[in-house]
């Protein structure tokens, strides 16, 4: 998880491609559609409710977001 946030920061700060942003963010659809991943992230996010908010976001999202665009997180 801390990796996709890492991925989000790069590309909200234009250091990333918009085509490499969407194979990584296709990569997240992927992996947290895994049970196991679901599960795990479900309880990682609701011990650590302030973290993680990029990835809340890109995930509320239907990993159908831009983050360089983002005006606010």
């Amino acid at each position: 998880m801390d990796l996709c946030n890492e991925q989000i920061f790069l590309r909200m700060s234009g250091r990333v491609r918009y085509k490499t942003w969407n194979n990584w963010q296709e990569g997240m659809l992927t992996n947290f559609s895994l049970k196991v991943f679901d599960r795990a992230s479900q309880e990682i996010f609701s011990k650590l409710s302030h973290n993680f908010k990029e990835l809340k976001k890109v995930q509320r999202s239907g990993y159908k977001t831009d983050p360089k665009k983002w005006k606010n997180v």
